[in-house]
C-alpha cells in the first residue's frame, strides 16, 4: 500500500475504534488520561522511559505525542512523527495495512483492541499494537493511545516451534503428525468425484544395504536425496511425509488414478536413476510403492494407509521398483476391506506379517474421522 491509499486504511482502523467505541454503552468504562494519577506525579519522564513506544493521537488521527521506543520502533527520530498521520507513520515505516488482515486478529475488549502488523521488506518485522480509545479528559485529548512492542523474536520463535512440530527433523518434509493432520481434512471434505485425491506409500528397496556397507551417516544422505526427489516430483498442492526409516507417505491432492500413477511412476523412475557415491563404492535404491484413491469407499485415515501398505508389499512381493494400486473387492459396501482381488489365494508371510504390524505402530497416533 501507497501513502496515497492510506485514508481508506485509516478509515477502516476508525471503523474499528468506533465499533470498541460503541462497547461503552454496556457499561465499559472508557480509557481516560490522569485518571488515579497521585497529584504531582508527572507522567511524561516515565512515559519517555519506557521499552515499549507510545503514541497518542489526536481525533483526526494526528500523532500529538510518541516516546523515544516509538521513534525507534518506526525508524525516525527528532520528533518526526509530531502531526503526521499514524496510518502514513506506519505504512512508511514498512507494515502492510492495505487491507482488512491486519485486523482480523482484533481482540476488541474494554474499548481497546490488539493487532498484529507484519512488514514485508527485506528485513521482517513484526509489530504489535495494543490500542486504546481515550475520552475527553482535562488535558483535552480525544484520541487514540498506541502502546507498539516488536515482537519478531517471539514470532519467529513461535514459528520454528511450530515447524519443528510438523516437519521430520532429517529431511525437512512433513512428519506424521501434520501427514495425519492433512490426511484428516482430506477425507473430511469428501470432495467431488473428479477432485479425488491418492494417498501412497514408498519405501525403499537395498536400503538396509547402503547402512550395512557405508554406515548410517550415508543412509541419512541417502534419505536426504530421496526427499528432495519427491519433492521435485510432486506439485505444490501434495504432501510428502517421512514416518520413520525408509518408508515415505506421499498424499496426491486433487488426482485422479491416471495422473496419480504418472507422478509414482515418475518418482520410482528418479529414484532409480540416483546414484550415491561412497568411498567404498556407488550404491543404488529403488523404490516400491502401493497405493489407494481416496474415494467414497476409503472413509477413515487408518483405512486408506492399511490399503496403501498392503499394495507397497504387493509391489515389494513382484520384485520392487513399481507402482501397484490397491483393489477392492466389489460389493464391500462403503467400509471396504483392504484385500486385493487376487490376495486371497496368498498365504500370509511372516514378513508380510511384521512388516503390517509396523504399519500398525505407525498408525497408532493417526486420529480416526467422525
Amino acid at each position: 500500500m501507497n501513502i496515497e491509499q492510506s485514508p481508506l486504511a485509516h478509515r477502516r482502523l476508525r471503523r474499528y475504534c468506533s465499533a470498541a467505541g460503541k462497547q461503552r454503552s454496556g457499561g465499559v468504562r472508557p480509557v481516560s488520561v490522569g485518571q488515579g494519577v497521585p497529584p504531582g506525579l508527572e507522567l511524561a519522564p516515565i512515559v519517555a522511559r519506557l521499552s515499549q513506544g507510545i503514541v497518542i493521537t489526536d481525533a483526526d488521527g494526528k500523532i500529538v505525542y510518541c516516546n523515544a521506543s516509538a521513534e525507534t520502533l518506526l525508524g525516525t527520530t527528532g520528533g518526526e512523527l509530531l502531526a503526521r498521520s499514524i496510518v502514513d507513520t506506519l505504512v512508511t515505516a514498512g507494515f502492510d495495512l492495505s487491507g482488512d488482515e491486519a485486523f482480523q486478529s482484533a481482540s476488541r475488549l474494554d474499548g481497546q483492541f490488539t493487532i498484529q502488523l507484519e512488514s514485508h521488506g527485506i528485513e521482517h518485522r513484526a509489530l504489535e499494537l495494543k490500542v486504546a480509545l481515550l475520552s475527553q479528559s482535562s488535558d483535552g485529548i480525544n484520541g487514540e493511545l498506541y502502546e507498539l512492542r516488536d515482537v519478531s523474536v517471539s514470532q519467529q520463535r513461535t514459528r520454528q516451534l511450530i515447524y519443528e512440530a510438523t516437519h521430520d527433523p532429517l529431511t525437512g518434509l512433513a512428519n506424521r503428525r501434520a501427514l495425519s493432520e492433512r490426511l484428516s481434512q482430506t477425507l473430511h471434505w469428501q470432495p467431488e468425484p473428479e477432485a479425488e485425491s491418492v494417498v501412497a506409500i514408498l519405501d525403499l528397496d537395498g536400503f538396509k544395504r547402503v547402512n550395512d556397507q557405508s554406515g548410517h551417516l550415508a543412509g541419512d544422505a541417502v534419505l536426504c536425496d530421496v526427499a528432495g526427489i519427491l519433492q521435485g516430483k510432486t506439485r505444490k498442492a501434495d504432501i510428502v511425509a517421512r514416518l520413520g526409516g525408509d518408508e515415505f507417505v506421499l498424499l496426491l491432492v486433487g488426482c485422479g488414478e491416471t495422473e496419480a500413477d504418472r507422478i509414482l511412476q515418475s518418482i520410482c523412475d528418479g529414484i532409480s536413476r540416483y546414484r550415491y557415491q561412497h568411498s567404498d563404492g556407488d550404491h543404488r535404491v529403488s523404490a516400491s510403492v502401493g497405493a489407494v484413491l481416496l474415494d467414497a469407499d476409503v472413509e477413515e485415515v487408518s483405512q486408506a494407509l492399511h490399503l496403501a501398505d498392503e499394495a507397497c508389499y504387493r509391489a515389494k512381493r513382484r520384485g520392487g521398483e513399481q507402482v501397484v494400486f490397491a483393489r477392492r473387492d466389489a460389493g464391500e459396501g462403503r467400509r471396504a476391506s483392504s484385500r486385493f482381488r487376487a490376495a486371497t489365494s496368498e498365504p500370509c508371510t511372516g514378513q508380510e506379517h511384521g512388516r503390517l504390524e509396523r504399519t500398525r505402530d505407525i498408525r497408532r497416533d493417526v486420529p480416526r474421522v467422525a
